[in-house]
């Protein structure tokens, strides 16, 4: 980092000798707080975890693309011919498909990796459901009707066709009797 001074600027009695440190105090400031919050998490039980599935997965994938690049090199031909290039392209894509299968399905059964997957679709589904109460919330103050409220709206709707259907068949049963002769 280089700091930036003005020759020309007359120093203040007070004024200490400038440093990097000094010049972008709140840079440095942020920056320190930054690390301090990144090593707690690391020392933390959840850091400790996320570090481990990270590991894991690492180990993983690194045994996955070494078969794979393994078997496209085994596939590769000396020369290349039209028809050789269209077909060994598919070779290779299923190579490719293959292990990436292989490896997210290995992946998948890790301990350490479904504990952390469960752990950030816990927090996506937290995420969510506040997102859909501020949502929710948002519509209310603006005096707009939610989801919810339309869904009641055409419940009471659906019964209220309902119940005029059936009072209509009755008119319907009553009119066509008045019609009707009487015999006496």
């Amino acid at each position: 980092m280089i700091a930036v001074t003005d020759s020309k600027r007359k120093k203040k009695p007070d004024d200490e000798s400038e440093s990097p440190s000094t010049s972008f105090p709140f840079f440095f400031e942020q920056m320190q707080k930054q690390m301090e919050v990144w090593n707690e998490f690391i020392e933390s039980e959840e850091g400790t975890a996320a570090a481990r599935a990270g590991t894991d997965f690492a180990q993983i994938s690194g045994k996955h693309m070494a078969n794979m690049f393994k078997e496209i090199g085994e596939t590769f031909p000396k020369t290349w011919s039209a028809e050789e290039i269209l077909q060994k392209s598919k070779e290779i894509y299923l190579i490719c498909a293959k292990s990436y299968s292989e490896m997210f399905k290995e992946a998948m059964t890790m301990p350490s990796i479904l504990k952390q997957n469960a752990k950030a679709l816990d927090a996506f589904l937290d995420w969510k459901i506040a997102s859909d109460d501020m949502s929710r919330e948002t519509l209310s103050n603006m005096g707009l009707p939610s989801k919810d409220d339309m869904d009641e709206i055409a419940e009471k709707l659906y019964y209220l066709d309902k119940k005029m259907d059936g009072i209509s068949r009755d008119l319907s049963q009553i009119a066509s009797k008045s019609k009707r002769p009487n015999k006496r």
